[in-house]
This record gives C-alpha cells, sequence and structure tokens, in this order.
C-alpha cells in the first residue's frame, strides 16, 4: 500500500470512530432522558464530513468501497437502536 492509502485509511477510521462514539453517546443520553440536540448537531456535521473526505478519496484513490461504507454506518445506527 502506499502512502496516500495509508492515510487515507487512518483519516477514514477515524471518522467510523468518532461516528460510533456520537453514537454511543446519544445512546447514552437518549437513556438518561437528557437533551440530545447538540449531539445530534455534531452527528451531522461527522456525518457530512464523512461524506465529503468519501467524495475527495473517490477523486484521489478511486475508492470503491460506498456501499460497504453505508451499511457500516446503518449497522452502527441499528445496533444503537437508532433506526428499526
Amino acid at each position: 500500500m502506499n502512502i496516500r492509502h495509508l492515510d487515507f485509511k487512518k483519516q477514514e477510521t477515524e471518522l467510523y470512530d468518532e461516528i460510533w462514539e456520537l453514537s454511543e453517546e446519544l445512546d447514552r443520553l437518549y437513556k438518561e432522558g437528557k437533551d440530545t440536540t447538540d449531539t445530534i448537531q455534531r452527528f451531522g456535521e461527522v456525518l457530512e464530513e464523512f461524506l465529503l473526505f468519501r467524495q475527495q478519496g473517490r477523486k484521489d484513490l478511486l475508492v470503491k468501497d460506498d456501499v460497504q461504507t453505508c451499511f457500516s454506518i446503518l449497522y452502527i445506527l441499528w445496533r444503537n437502536n437508532k433506526i428499526e
């Protein structure tokens, strides 16, 4: 693998981790009956950043696993009971 691909994968992993952490935080706040507005806003911002990142990656690296990425995000949300 080249350095550019490794950097891409590192940033992709960081964004996945942030999505996961925000999903966990949303779950925790929801269970505690607390306001989730700020967390939902941050979650949306991270998802937007992720989509922009993927679009850029597609131009730079010809990323071909967008379907897998979408399923991964949906699985994270489903696992944390964000969607049914």
